[in-house]
């Protein structure tokens, strides 16, 4: 009787923790705890069949524990990907609106370092091709932009 009365109290507090999660869980996430915490309840149910199956109530919730912690990984790691993406391509905008104040048409292109932290190259590529003082300029601009040395840009 006692393994009854705490198998009910497991469920409840199971659906309980759940329906509390479920509350406060951002809106696109919803989905994901609701499937976590139906999964969770669904294996409290069947836990009295535990002995009949073998089936490890911890050994299941670890396994899915890892799996959806290797899909939030992938998902930060592709947001961190579009974020520098999106200030690889605001950064060069800005630049080659700098230098259309000087007088100087480009498409600016920038390569991000691996952590996405700096800039490792710019690679400038003229309409036409300016006189040399115009090309220091233009290399002055996306070092003071870009942080870029101009060893490191790419003219052409």
């Amino acid at each position: 009787m006692r393994a009854l009365g705490s198998w009910l109290l497991s469920l409840a507090a199971v659906g309980l923790f759940g329906a509390v999660i479920a509350a406060v869980a951002p809106g696109k996430h919803q989905k994901t705890v609701r499937f976590a915490v139906g999964l969770a309840v669904i294996l409290l149910v069947l836990r009295p069949l535990q002995n009949r199956w073998a089936v490890s109530l911890p050994a299941e919730l670890a396994h899915y524990e890892a799996e959806v912690a290797g899909r939030l990984r992938a998902a930060r790691g592709s947001a961190q990907t579009a974020a520098v993406e999106m200030v690889c391509a605001q950064t060069a905008r800005s630049c080659e609106l700098a230098l259309e104040e000087i007088g100087i048409l480009a498409d600016v292109t920038l390569v991000p370092s691996a952590d996405g932290a700096r800039f490792l190259r710019a690679e400038i590529s003229y309409e036409v091709w300016p006189d040399s003082d115009l090309c220091a300029e233009a290399a002055a601009v996306i070092t003071a932009q870009t942080g870029v040395a101009a060893e490191d840009q790419i003219h052409r």
